[in-house]
């Protein structure tokens, strides 16, 4: 993950200097401004290129200047203001591997790190600068291909906020959890920011240290930190409030959903069709009341011819 400064801007890309004063060019991405604090990927770089300032010209001089002015008085404004850099929420995934993930407001991940040594040894830091999306499925991708991973069929997920809780942004996360470890056996915590710290502190998962917490037995607590995951989330099954995903519930689930979408496509289909064929009676009434008039018209004008007439054979 880089940060730079919008310096010009081309057809298909930015010219961006990062804050090591390089420059390179980054494919444009809509609503970019001259002179906007950015963050981007190696994957967003143009054509892998790096511009060679000495080659700009002299012109570019006073562009470096200003950027590396701007970078210097900016940085810490955006740090205070928590733009794009803040966490928002954690959360932890149990399997073998235990991973710990930081998100800011837009679901990119700012922070990716492994708890023991199979988690330090997925090289987590590459997924900072993802959407939460993309994380999700390079994890299980890596799960899936690994050799030495030997529980694919269980996770345990301890997920908090770190600022204000909101519905939306919860629900979306465990959306994204559910269609990536669609076959897992799943046990969700929701804890919060007080007992992420807590966790920290310990060294352990959040996931973890929410089971010691929901399961509440002090002769226990050594041997869940030990527990395997399978082992683990069928304690938490007996013992814990927490939310239980399994693969063939989750299956039903999204029959279900997926019945209700095809009813409320046949309903609104339905709607439409009787809207439609209301609005062709309100029509065909619409003409025969035209039709009625312009024949009432007709017979007082014939009346009127017809009294014109006597009046004439009278005179």
């Amino acid at each position: 993950m880089f940060k730079g400064i919008v310096m010009e801007l081309k057809k298909d890309y930015a010219i961006i200097m990062k804050s090591d004063g390089t420059m390179v060019r980054v494919n444009i991405k809509p609503g970019l401004t001259i002179g906007d604090a950015i963050v981007f990927l190696q994957e967003d770089i143009y054509d892998n290129q790096v511009i060679d300032t000495k080659k700009r010209g002299k012109l570019l001089i006073p562009l470096v200047a200003a950027a590396m002015i701007t970078i210097f008085f900016l940085t810490p404004i955006v740090s205070n203001l928590g733009i794009s850099h803040k966490a928002y929420a954690m959360l932890t995934l149990d399997i073998n591997p235990s991973l710990e993930i930081e998100v800011d407001k837009n679901k990119k991940v700012l922070k990716a790190s492994g708890l023991n040594k199979d988690g330090e040894d997925l090289n987590l830091q590459r997924l900072e600068g993802m959407n939460i999306e993309d994380a999700m499925h390079e994890i299980k991708n890596n799960i899936d291909e690994s050799t030495t991973i030997t529980n694919k069929e269980s996770l345990l997920v301890g997920f908090a906020f770190l600022e204000q809780d909101d519905s939306n942004f919860e629900k979306e996360i465990q959306d994204t959890i559910k269609n990536n470890f669609n076959t897992f056996d799943i046990v969700y915590l929701k804890r919060n920011k007080e007992d992420a710290e807590k966790a920290k502190a310990k060294g352990i998962s959040l996931g973890r240290y929410g089971a010691e917490v929901e399961i509440d037995d002090d002769t226990l607590e050594d041997a869940i930190e030990k527990m395997s995951i399978p082992e683990l989330n069928a304690l938490l099954k007996k013992y814990s409030s927490g939310t239980h995903w399994d693969p063939e519930v989750l299956e039903e689930i999204q029959d279900e959903l997926k019945d209700k979408q095809e009813e409320l496509e046949d309903k609104k289909e339905k709607e439409k069709e009787e809207l439609k064929e209301k609005e062709e009676k309100e029509a065909e009434r619409k003409e025969e009341e035209k039709d009625k008039k312009d024949h009432s018209e007709d017979d007082t004008d014939n009346d009127k011819d017809s009294d014109d007439s006597d009046n004439e054979v009278d005179d």
